[in-house]
């Protein structure tokens, strides 16, 4: 498969820079393509995710690290007929609870720091922080616009904000349900395995990795 290919998604250039920023100990945790098609308006101003740290946390005069990077690849020539993504300069920085939300919504046209957009070629790569204030442009071509979308965490960060874990039906009625979130999780997995091993379906432990690894060796 071409998407999974060490030349793609770990490509030495583009590594470096991501390692440069974040570190090492990364998982990707968004792997996917998003396609425009011809005439598709533009996107609303977003952040993919909030900020992991409170400002209390990270200090008034400090501005903490992304806990990821998107890797954006255009998978046609993205020029300005086809709608390049446009970032919100400055909007990764932290300054206050909804700041960005908010005066984006007031802004309409006029954003509150200079937007750019940055067209690409086809296999180019964007980088950009997760916390980042974006939007596709329209589409106003007439084909497709595709792009592939990657992203790059550390170990420890789960983006809750796009993506639910799994709950058993029992969670509905937690009066903790924010506290005991992870565990339910691994709780709807347990119930799972008991019922391929109840009714025999397949068998399990071919389902499994073996286990001969530590996490803390794994490198990308």
């Amino acid at each position: 498969m071409p998407f999974m290919d060490s030349r793609f998604v770990s490509n030495r250039h583009m590594m470096q820079m991501i390692k440069g920023i974040m570190g090492v100990r990364l998982e990707i945790d968004t792997f996917s393509s998003v396609t425009s098609l011809p005439d598709c308006p533009d996107q609303v101003w977003h952040a993919d995710v909030g900020h992991a740290h409170s400002r209390l946390m990270q200090g008034e005069e400090n501005h903490s690290p992304p806990q990821g990077l998107i890797a954006l690849t255009p998978l046609v020539d993205m020029v300005k007929v086809t709608g390049p993504t446009e970032f919100v300069m400055g909007s990764h920085v932290n300054i206050e609870a909804d700041f960005w939300d908010s005066r984006l919504e007031e802004a309409g046209s006029k954003t509150p720091t200079p937007a750019l957009q940055l067209p690409a070629k086809l296999g180019s790569v964007i980088l950009f922080d997760m916390r980042i204030h974006h939007r596709g442009r329209k589409n106003k071509s007439q084909r497709n616009r595709a792009i592939a979308y990657v992203g790059y965490v550390k170990e420890w960060f789960y983006d809750k904000v796009n993506f639910k874990d799994p709950q058993t039906r029992g969670f509905d009625s937690l009066p903790l349900k924010k506290l005991f979130m992870r565990l339910d999780t691994k709780r709807y997995t347990d119930i799972l395995e008991e019922y391929i091993r109840h009714y025999n379906v397949t068998d399990l432990a071919a389902l499994q990795s073996i286990g001969g690894y530590k996490k803390i060796e794994l490198t990308e």
